[in-house]
């Protein structure tokens, strides 16, 4: 599963969640939460469960509820990352920051490529903080 289905995924679950949560029910799973709770899921285990390949972490949204940002722990690439829908959010932390524009780009490379591409932009971040990948 390619990283625009990733978003597109989280986006749509996190919606759904913010939905949810106005109507007083808190659907978002917790750090704690099982496999099966998780947004996305990749390869199957020895028993036939899916595999988590990123974890929602953290959701950022503005006091009128509009996405502004998610911390994603992605299995792939062994780290955290903000997908960050909202150009005006600045993280605090010093996590890699991908935006949407990226996304078909990120979408067409290969597993060695993601990481190399990650590896790049975590390195950069702080001379290059908004940089971005294109094709």
């Amino acid at each position: 599963m390619g990283y625009l289905d990733l978003a597109r995924k989280a986006k749509s679950r996190l919606q759904r969640n913010m939905a949810a949560e106005a109507d007083g029910v808190n659907s978002l799973p917790s750090l704690n939460s099982q496999p099966t709770q998780n947004v996305l899921s990749g390869k199957l285990d020895r028993t036939g469960e899916s595999l988590p390949s990123a974890w929602i972490i953290e959701v950022i949204r503005d006091p009128a509820g509009e996405l502004r940002a998610v911390q994603i722990c992605s299995a792939v690439l062994r780290d955290h990352l903000w997908l960050i829908f909202d150009a005006t959010f600045i993280p605090s932390d010093d996590r890699a920051r991908y935006y949407p524009d990226e996304l078909p780009a990120l979408a067409t490379m290969t597993e060695t490529q993601l990481i190399e591409a990650h590896e790049a932009k975590a390195k950069s971040l702080a001379a290059f903080p908004t940089g971005r990948i294109r094709k």
